[in-house]
């Protein structure tokens, strides 16, 4: 990992955004904004007030009390990341990873580009004021959120209690339930996950469940068109080593270039996580190239499951975009 020199971090740690924002180009001027050097770093109070951030891997930075206002986050790593507090006013979150960044209390006011899905995948949010200026209503049953409300000895089944943890009226809270009961109703996507190995399915299936997505297996690609044709998936996790080392491949690529009225046409839209560690075991004549492939993402083995949660809702949104454009 890259060393990032003592007067760079201090500029980046300056109280004058002037200094901060001088920093945040020497960064990127050397790759170490993207490259991931910056992780987990400390960033208590930092004055990034309008930083270029785009692309960032800033995974587990601890951004306390942090003055981010009207910076440029889009598409920037932030998993895990602990915005306690942060100011994220008119801050640009487009496409940014929000899985299991702790937002208590931020202020997320006139934030641009943000989605039901990136807040679903957050740690906490209670006390934090939403985008349209009102406090989160608590909807979203967050588990950092019932673990907060365990911690203060509040009864989650209490509307009451509950409420007024969140500074929300009681009326409101039971309103934002309602509402969110409603949208997974209506709009829960459904998962296919495609990999012979059973524990593998079993505990990613518990993990997507309980994000409150429909989940379906199949233990191969012919198991796999089957249930795809009986009931059509909006998201697929395709394995690639099974009956054969390259059987997920082979399957994506028969998606991909399926022609009109052949049978696995009517499947082209449906973007896919390719489930594989082969990136880092196979020869290099076998390794998978992003560009050559219709897959939307990697996701690595052994699975970090709050990486997958993140992936699946990048990707859903990925394809919603498409739909709506």
């Amino acid at each position: 990992m890259t060393t990032i020199p003592i007067h760079v971090i201090s500029k980046l740690r300056s109280s004058e955004n002037k200094r901060v924002l001088e920093a945040v180009e020497e960064l990127r001027a050397h790759g170490w904004l993207s490259d991931g050097t910056l992780k987990n770093i400390a960033l208590i109070h930092a004055h990034l007030e309008g930083a270029d951030l785009m692309n960032a891997d800033l995974g587990g930075v601890d951004f306390h009390q942090a003055h981010m206002e009207f910076a440029d986050l889009s598409s920037a790593n932030l998993m895990g990341a602990k915005m306690v507090r942060a100011t994220l006013k008119g801050a640009n979150l487009s496409k940014a990873n929000l899985t299991g960044v702790d937002l208590f209390k931020a202020n997320l006011v006139d934030a641009i580009g943000l989605t039901q899905a990136q807040l679903r995948s957050a740690k906490r949010l209670i006390g934090t004021t939403l985008p349209d200026g009102k406090l989160y209503d608590g909807r979203y049953n967050l588990e950092g959120d019932m673990q907060f409300l365990a911690w203060s000895r509040i009864d989650p089944n209490n509307p009451a209690e509950v409420a007024k943890m969140l500074g929300v009226p009681e009326e409101a809270y039971i309103q934002g339930q309602e509402a969110y009961l409603r949208i997974k109703e209506e709009a829960m996507a459904t998962i296919l996950i495609i990999d012979d190995d059973p524990d593998i399915v079993l505990s990613a299936r518990t993990v997507l469940e309980s994000a409150g997505y429909a989940v379906n297996g199949a233990p191969n690609s012919t198991r796999g068109l089957e249930v795809m044709k009986a009931n059509r998936p909006d998201l697929i996790i395709l394995d690639v080593m099974m009956e054969t080392r390259t059987e997920g491949f082979e399957f994506a690529r028969k998606i991909n270039d399926a022609a009109p009225g052949e049978p696995l046409a009517e499947f082209k839209d449906i973007p896919i996580l390719m489930l594989t560690s082969v990136v880092s075991t196979t020869p290099t004549n076998l390794e998978p190239d992003i560009d050559d492939l219709p897959v939307e993402m990697f996701v690595d083995k052994p699975i970090d499951m709050q990486d997958l949660l993140g992936k699946v809702a990048w990707a859903l949104e990925t394809r919603s975009d498409r739909e709506l454009a």
